[in-house]
């Protein structure tokens, strides 16, 4: 976390100079099992589950994930594959992984 700080310091003095510079960003550390932030899901079970989707815009939607790590931004329908705000499990234990459809 120092080196980061460090890094923004010194790139914050070269844009200060005039020096457009991109800084890194680490990637945020996981906060546990379940929704993570920013359309990403941590699921911890050994098993597939089925999630339900809420996006900012509405028609939430269910995806089956399989253990891990998943990014639901790839699974959200339409153009604003930006928009999911959060997720949760609704059961299906092992189901297959994939986009299963919208909620009525």
């Amino acid at each position: 976390m120092r080196i980061v700080r460090a890094l923004s310091v010194l790139a914050l003095g070269i844009v200060a100079a005039g020096v457009a510079v991109p800084v890194a960003q680490a990637d945020p550390a996981p906060r546990g099992c379940g929704y993570q932030g920013w359309g990403t899901y941590e699921h911890c079970s050994n098993v597939n589950v089925m999630l339900q989707v809420s996006r900012f815009f509405g028609s939430d939607f269910k995806v089956c994930v399989k253990p891990g790590r998943t990014d639901l931004q790839q699974y959200s329908p339409g153009p604003q594959n930006w928009a999911v705000t959060d997720a949760w499990y609704v059961g299906g234990a092992n189901c297959i992984p994939g986009y299963k459809g919208t909620v009525d």
